[in-house]
C-alpha cells in the first residue's frame, strides 16, 4: 500500500527602496534616520508531501499525510550605516564615520 506523493513548490522575490523616517537595527548593522536604503526579500520553498486518500465522494475528500518543507530565504538591506560604536553625542551624524554596507541574514 503505497501513498500517493505530491511535490510543490513557491518563490517570492520583492525589492524595495525607502528613505528612513526613524533607525532601526537589522543583523547588527544600524541604519539612521534619513538615509535612503535598498532591501531584498527572498524565499523559496519546496513542499514533499506523502498523503493517503481515505475517502472521495462528489461532495468533499479526506485526505491524511505528512509534508516536509525545504524553506530557504534571504532578506538584504543595503545603505549607509552609522558606527554602534561611536559614542559622540553631538546630533551631527557627520562626526561618526559613515560606511555603505549590505547585511544578509539567510536561513535554511
Amino acid at each position: 500500500l503505497l501513498p500517493n506523493v505530491r511535490i510543490s513548490s513557491s518563490s517570492l522575490d520583492t525589492t524595495g527602496q525607502t528613505t528612513l523616517r526613524q533607525e532601526f537595527s537589522f543583523g547588527g548593522e544600524t541604519f539612521s534616520t534619513g538615509d535612503d536604503i535598498n532591501t531584498s526579500f527572498n524565499v523559496n520553498y519546496v513542499d514533499y508531501t506523502l498523503y493517503y486518500q481515505l475517502l472521495e465522494n462528489s461532495k468533499f475528500s479526506f485526505d491524511l499525510g505528512l509534508t516536509a518543507r525545504d524553506f530557504n530565504g534571504a532578506v538584504t538591506v543595503t545603505g549607509p550605516t552609522r558606527d554602534v560604536a561611536c559614542n559622540n553625542p553631538s546630533p551631527d551624524i557627520s562626526s561618526c564615520p559613515s560606511i555603505s554596507s549590505s547585511v544578509t541574514p539567510t536561513g535554511k
